[in-house]
């Protein structure tokens, strides 16, 4: 591959070693920053809290496997200034060249890493308010038989709502909620279409502040059950 070149059409894998390399979240962390769009070794050690060393190395293995190419060089005292882009603008990978050994760990792959931050800014924003607002776990048996264990403030055991609590502004903004629902196939669609409009709305307008928006992470699931 020629320095400077790229494609906008989709690369299709071919090779084992290239589709093992971006099937590992710990490896393919390293070509993410470069996929459609240039970028330099130190500007990317920067995003992944890295260092340069890391990422150089990772660039080298892969220009070899054909998943990136140098864009330009940019001359700068002492020592010149490489920016690479990913060989096209998109990748497939097919399961069939990778390790796993079936779609399923291939999606626990993939999300590995966002699911991972997920669970740690939740836990973050729970003990937060915890703190803030006395809450602790509340052990008890509905009257189905069921016993709970819930998340809650104090507050609660007092008969005070559950919800407003969790909802009031001087609360953080998190969310976390399992429910099992019963609907028919039109109804779920219906809840699929809501969902991908509702996650839509808020990417488009994150709202207007003084203040910069800060960062969320959010996850939508939604599929029938296996059992």
């Amino acid at each position: 591959m020629t320095a400077g070149s790229f494609s906008r059409n989709p690369l299709i894998l071919t090779d084992q070693t290239a589709a093992k390399f971006l099937s590992e979240p710990s490896a393919s962390r390293y070509f993410v920053p470069f996929l459609g769009r240039e970028a330099s070794a130190a500007v990317v050690a920067g995003e992944l809290g890295v260092d340069v060393g890391s990422v150089t190395y990772r660039i080298k293995k892969m220009r070899d496997l054909g998943l990136l190419s140098c864009t330009r060089v940019e001359a700068r005292a002492g020592r010149s200034i490489r920016y690479y882009r990913s060989a096209a603008d998109s990748v497939f990978v097919p399961l069939e060249l990778t390790p796993m050994v079936s779609i399923g760990e291939l999606l626990r792959a993939g999300r590995q890493d966002s699911w991972n931050e997920l669970e740690a800014s939740l836990e973050a924003a729970w003990l937060r308010l915890g703190r803030d607002q006395g809450w602790g776990i509340h052990l008890y048996r509905q009257s189905n038989g069921a016993v709970n264990r819930d998340f809650v403030p104090r507050s609660l055991l007092a008969n005070e709502q559950f919800w407003p609590a969790v909802l009031a502004d001087s609360a953080p903004a998190v969310w976390d909620q399992h429910a099992a629902v019963h609907l028919t196939r039109p109804r779920a669609k219906q809840l699929q279409r809501r969902l991908s409009e509702l996650i839509s709305e808020y990417i488009e307008d994150p709202g207007q502040s003084e203040l910069p928006p800060a960062r969320y992470i959010c996850h939508l699931a939604l599929a029938p059950t296996i059992s």
